[in-house]
C-alpha cells in the first residue's frame, strides 16, 4: 500500500491531495528547466559526456523515492539539480577527463539510493517502514521499538502499544502520564493529523531534559495516536527543538507506514 504524509489540523477539511498533485506537476516543470539549464551550461564540453551526464541524471529519477516526500523533496532535488549544473560549468573550466567526473558523479547517485532504501521492521505483531541506514532499537513492556537516524542523532522515532481501544482517551493518559516524569512538561498543541485517510489525535508537547553533568536541552515531541488491532499505537517523535520542524515530514511518512 502506499504510503501517504498526513497532515496537522484542528479543524475544517484538509487540502492534502491539492497540495501532492501541485508539487508533482510543479516539480516536473522544476525539473525541465533544470535539465535545459544543465544542457546550456555544458554544451561546450560536446556531446558524448552532456549524454553520460543527462543519462545519469535520468537514471537517479527513476530510482525508488526514499522517505521524504512532497514539497521537502522537491526543494531537495531543485537544489541537487542547480549544484550539479554548477559543478559541471566549473569541472569543465579545469579541463580534466569528464571520465572521472562521471564516476564522482556515479558513486554520488548510489550513495543517494542506498541512503533512500527502506525496510520493515516487526515488533510485537506491529510493522513500520524505516530507512536502510537507520539503527532500529528494540523495545520493552509497552515500547515496542525506537528508530534513529544517524544523520541526527538527537532525533527518535519509536512506536509504543497501549491496551486502550479509544484513541482520543489513550492522548488524554498519555498526556497526564507524561507531565508527571518530564520536566517542565507543556503541551503546545492538541489536533488530529490525516494519516492513510484517518484522523489521528496528536499531541504536540515539549519538555527540558536535564542530565547531571550536561547543559539543560528543550527537547519537542509529537504523538500520533493509530487505532491496532489490540488497542492504540502511539507512535512519537522526540527532537532538539531547533530541528524538530524539519524532522515533520519524515515522522508522518514513518507514521503512515505503522500497521499493527
Amino acid at each position: 500500500m502506499p504510503l501517504r504524509t498526513g497532515r496537522t489540523r484542528r479543524g475544517g477539511a484538509t487540502n492534502a491531495g491539492t497540495v501532492r498533485v501541485s508539487c508533482s506537476w510543479e516539480g516536473q516543470r522544476i525539473q525541465t528547466h533544470l535539465l535545459r539549464a544543465f544542457e546550456g551550461a555544458v554544451k561546450f564540453a560536446g556531446a558524448r559526456p552532456y549524454e553520460l551526464l543527462k543519462r545519469t541524471m535520468m537514471a537517479a529519477h527513476e530510482m525508488q523515492d526514499g522517505a521524504v516526500r512532497g514539497l521537502p523533496r522537491l526543494l531537495l532535488r531543485t537544489e541537487g539539480g542547480v549544484l550539479l549544473a554548477a559543478s559541471a560549468l566549473l569541472y569543465a573550466g579545469l579541463g580534466v577527463s569528464w571520465i572521472a567526473f562521471v564516476a564522482l558523479l556515479l558513486g554520488y547517485g548510489l550513495r543517494t539510493y542506498a541512503t533512500g532504501q527502506t525496510r520493515t521492521v516487526t515488533a510485537g505483531g506491529v510493522t513500520a517502514s524505516i530507512p536502510q541506514t537507520w539503527v532500529y532499537q528494540p523495545g520493552a513492556q509497552d515500547l515496542l521499538f525506537t528508530a534513529v537516524d544517524p544523520r541526527n542523532p538527537g532525533q527518535r522515532y519509536s512506536v509504543t502499544q497501549n491496551s486502550g481501544s479509544d484513541p482520543s482517551q489513550v492522548a488524554s493518559a498519555t498526556v497526564a502520564a507524561k507531565s508527571q516524569v518530564l520536566s517542565e512538561f507543556q503541551v503546545l498543541d492538541r489536533g488530529t493529523t490525516s494519516i492513510n485517510g484517518t484522523e489521528a489525535p496528536t499531541v504536540t508537547y515539549t519538555y527540558v531534559t536535564t542530565r547531571m553533568g550536561a547543559v539543560p536541552q528543550v527537547i519537542q515531541g509529537r504523538d500520533i495516536f493509530l487505532k491496532g488491532s489490540n488497542g492504540t499505537l502511539i507512535v512519537t517523535l522526540e527532537s532538539p527543538a531547533k530541528s524538530f520542524p524539519n524532522a515533520i515530514p519524515t515522522f508522518e511518512q514513518f507514521a503512515g507506514s505503522v500497521q499493527g
